[in-house]
């Protein structure tokens, strides 16, 4: 996250605290080599959208309920998700253990 933010920061760097959230979003949204899944997808059953992933703006009629159930849909199928997600980066991190054992 440091790396991230030193990036973000303006020449000051005094605006510091303005990039956290950005730099923490980006890095829930990254696949992470040694789960060989973002944070998001571990947690929340889901990939995080980046704004350069966005093909077109929000609709303006779109309510902030819409947005929601939109983003998280049901939260049994989250739930799902994030346990199948869980349970193979856990696979994963076993083999590779085993392998270099």
């Amino acid at each position: 996250l440091r790396n991230s933010i030193l990036k973000l920061i303006n020449e000051k760097a005094d605006d510091w605290d303005l990039q956290v959230t950005t730099a923490a979003y980006a890095y829930r949204a990254a696949r992470h080599s040694s789960t060989g899944f973002s944070p998001a997808m571990l947690m929340i059953g889901k990939e995080l959208t980046l704004a350069a992933q966005l093909d077109t703006p929000a609709s303006p009629h779109d309510t902030d309920d819409d947005m929601i159930n939109d983003d998280f849909g049901d939260a049994d199928y989250l739930a799902t998700n994030a346990r199948q997600a869980h349970l193979h980066a856990a696979a994963a991190i076993a083999t590779r253990n085993m392998e270099h054992a």
